[in-house]
């Protein structure tokens, strides 16, 4: 018998899981300036592998100096324009995985409860929708390989649908909390006013 989702802990939810791996897994296109800088890494990384002998560490020192690769490489694209949507991103997958943490942590026993932790998903279910956004910007302005990407916006939709379908469950809370209410109450609803029972 599974427990509701509303009682599971939240390392056993699949939305807050896939939000984690989407944080992850977008933060390292980001170090790699959305895939389109060279893979060239610093000569200092080259010093640290255990597997590159001393002769081939020297060798490569050289050649780092001959043809000035220490130097930062003139950009095709401004780096103000590359910080400022790596910036907008880990923004957005910030306030997502803060979004579903500060949810998860309301159990609502009242009608405002409920409100402000159905605030909390719809905020989640919003990072996802400009994440997309801010993706298929990004695939229309750079020379990014859209291949690469694939999995992670199909991460996204499906967190989309996990979370949408979190706020369902969350659904008979609601219900649980209406009943328990006066009948003559009228509480606010998010489009709109709930009828009077």
């Amino acid at each position: 018998m599974s427990v509701p989702k509303t009682k599971q802990r939240l390392s056993d939810l699949q939305f807050y899981r896939t939000a984690l791996w989407l944080r992850k897994t977008i933060v390292f296109y980001l170090l790699r300036d959305f895939g389109i800088r060279d893979k060239i890494r610093k000569v200092g990384f080259f010093r640290k592998t255990v597997d590159v002998t001393e002769e081939d560490r020297a060798v490569i020192q050289q050649l780092a100096d001959k043809y000035d690769l220490t130097n930062p490489l003139i950009e095709e694209y401004p780096m103000w324009y590359l910080e400022d949507e790596r910036t907008c991103i880990t923004g957005l997958l910030r306030s997502l995985v803060h979004n579903i943490r500060r949810a998860n942590k309301i159990y609502p026993t009242t009608v405002a409860e409920f409100d402000q932790r159905r605030a909390y998903q719809n905020n989640a279910i919003g990072d996802c929708e400009v994440l997309l956004a801010e993706f298929q910007h990004l695939i229309e302005v750079l020379p990014i390989d859209i291949n690469k990407y694939e999995e992670t916006v199909e991460k996204i939709d499906t967190e989309v649908e996990l979370l949408k379908g979190w706020k369902k469950a969350d659904n008979r809370l609601l219900k649980g909390i209406l009943k328990r209410i006066s009948p003559q109450q009228t509480v606010s609803k998010e489009d709109g006013e709930r009828d009077v029972f």
